[in-house]
């Protein structure tokens, strides 16, 4: 999880931020370069992954604390039936 602090993010557009292409409507009144695709590529990284993203903003007056969760599931790799018995295939572990 982080948090970041800068210009806030009404609730209404929290499904539209992981869209490619779209700005909140707060930036758009300053200049802040980019593109929109990077939370737009995140999520789609994670969702690949079968995670899932969330946003919040919270007003602390002076500026916005944005929170981006990320969650990602932990999937135990499989036991390769080799690594099981302790055998190897390595190039000099060979009989044949």
């Amino acid at each position: 999880m982080r948090c970041t602090i800068g210009v806030g993010i009404d609730p209404d557009e929290y499904e539209l931020i992981f869209k490619g292409g779209y700005q909140g409507r707060r930036t758009r009144a300053a200049y802040r370069p980019g593109e929109g695709l990077g939370l737009r590529l995140a999520k789609r990284v994670i969702e690949r992954h079968n995670g899932q993203t969330s946003v919040s903003s919270v007003d602390q007056k002076s500026a916005f604390l944005n929170t981006f969760t990320l969650f990602l599931p932990y999937v135990q790799p499989p036991i390769i039936e080799e690594e099981a018995h302790g055998c190897s295939t390595k190039e000099g572990n060979r009989l044949d």
